[in-house]
């Protein structure tokens, strides 16, 4: 006789993984290469034949036990270093951890990295699980279930940023006008809208008639340019200065970000970055600013 065996949809094998609760089960059938559930009648309200499954040529599929959900977050976590991780093992520890867990992916903007990252787990379940019973398989996913899940982190967890603390202390004002002095001095900011005009500016080239001022900021410059479609340059250093309580304000350009913070703050607001996994370098000779 030759070699009869069937051969398993590997999309099917992974659909039936993945679906795999405490009230449905599923199970292979080695004769045909059928792959079927077993679905409690409580939960589904059908009638099922319980033994229609245990003739030997069914195997019980890997169940959402083997499967392992809570563990996959874990690793997923582990595989992301850094603060990001950190967050996420925070997230699924105590109540509501699948929900938390979520939220915080979501927040990261890793969601579909993560979605990735689990259809590569139960897709290697699967092949495990074919291979150890010495079934043949068509590998038939469909294309998105074959994206690298590292691939779609976002540029905020999967790149590293540099940033540089410029020397020159900065303050924001508001204006009524704009003023005839600032145009050509220095490094300034200007925002006009239908309510406001601020200026951030070097301090002592501030131009006189500010109706609000605050001094004392120093700005801390991403290293760009950066991409107009990265995501989560904003969030992932706001969310660090955050978690050290450091107070933020920032303006963006067309090339990069820039961070301002109190002088106070600002080895605070360093040492935070430096532990998110960025690099910080205070330059004292930027051509962007002037130097009196």
């Amino acid at each position: 006789m030759g070699n009869d065996k069937p051969t398993f949809s590997l999309m099917r094998v992974i659909d039936a993984i993945e679906s795999a609760s405490d009230e449905m089960r599923w199970f292979a059938n080695t004769e045909t290469g059928e792959v079927e559930c077993y679905c409690d009648p409580l939960f589904s309200g059908e009638e099922y034949d319980e033994g229609a499954f245990e003739g030997k040529e069914w195997l019980a599929l890997p169940d959402r036990h083997d499967r392992d959900d809570w563990r996959a977050m874990r690793d997923y976590a582990y595989a992301l270093d850094g603060s990001a991780g950190d967050e996420l093992l925070d997230a699924i520890h105590g109540n509501g951890a699948f929900r938390n867990f979520r939220r915080t992916v979501e927040r990261l903007g890793a969601l579909q990295s993560w979605y990735a990252y689990k259809d590569e787990r139960i897709c290697e379940l699967a092949i495990e699980w074919l291979q150890e019973h010495d079934c043949s398989w068509v590998d038939d996913r469909r294309e998105n279930a074959r994206r690298d899940w590292r691939a779609l982190l976002p540029a905020a967890l999967s790149m590293s940023l540099q940033l540089i603390v410029l020397d020159s202390p900065l303050s924001v004002c508001k204006y009524d006008d704009v003023p005839e002095s600032l145009a050509g001095k220095g490094f300034y900011c200007l925002v006009r809208t239908d309510e406001e005009l601020s200026v951030v500016c070097e301090t002592e080239l501030t131009p006189a008639g500010a109706i609000a001022r605050e001094d004392g900021f120093r700005a801390l410059k991403v290293q760009g340019p950066l991409d107009f479609g990265l995501v989560g340059i904003l969030a992932k250093i706001s969310s660090a200065l955050a978690e050290a309580s450091v107070p933020l304000f920032a303006v963006s350009t067309y090339d990069t970000d820039y961070f301002l913070v109190k002088e106070e703050y600002l080895d605070t607001a360093i040492s935070a970055l430096r532990q998110e996994g960025c690099e910080v370098v205070i330059k004292r000779d930027s051509p962007f600013l002037r130097r009196l």
